[in-house]
């Protein structure tokens, strides 16, 4: 399966990933402070009591690496969220 992503160094072009070449799918998430500037961490307890925390997926695959905010109905981050659903996790 692969999914697309704008390049953002090209000119409107975009580029296709094969989701077998994922590597590493880093999760942090992020929530406005009070100033309204994002905070990013990797803390789950704190942005799971926090209803603003939005994840954020840091994919690295074929080389490169893009973050993916969380969000409701998006075909790509659907991807994310169903590999992040099924990983293992340890306690």
């Amino acid at each position: 399966m692969f999914f697309r992503m704008v390049n953002l160094e090209g000119r409107g072009s975009e580029i296709l990933y094969n989701v077998d070449h994922i590597s590493k799918i880093e999760v942090t998430y992020g929530f406005p402070d009070e100033n309204g500037k994002w905070v990013f961490m990797t803390d789950l307890k704190i942005a799971m009591e926090d209803p603003r925390a939005v994840r954020v997926y840091n994919v690295h695959v074929a080389g490169d690496q893009f973050q993916v905010c969380a969000s409701p109905g998006d075909p790509v981050v659907a991807i994310f969220e169903e590999i992040y659903k099924k990983a293992s996790r340890a306690e």
